[in-house]
């Protein structure tokens, strides 16, 4: 699974929530999600063969942000606001 803490260092998950109206004064966290599936969303519009874009959850509540499902397999995106992110808890995903 690739990790990434930042996609940009200018992009601060606070500062999203300023510009999505209908989430002002929910936590950073919700937003910085919020505008991952946006672009997701965008991006799979460009793609000739259309990934399917999914949640999962289990049912000991360990979850994976996306899953983008299509010819190559899944793939799973996990989006985190913070600067630092920890160990925690752990999804493992099997094929």
């Amino acid at each position: 699974m690739l990790r990434a803490s930042r996609i940009s260092k200018g992009l601060s998950p606070s500062a999203l929530c300023r510009f999505i109206p209908a989430l002002s004064g929910r936590p950073p966290s919700l937003c910085y999600e919020t505008w991952v599936f946006a672009e997701l969303s965008k991006w799979k519009q460009l793609q000739a063969q259309k990934p399917e874009l999914y949640f999962y959850r289990t049912a000991a509540s360990l979850e994976v942000d996306f899953l983008l499902a299509g010819a190559r397999g899944l793939i799973p995106v996990e989006t985190k606001s913070a600067a630092r992110v920890g160990s925690g808890k752990r999804l493992t995903l099997y094929a």
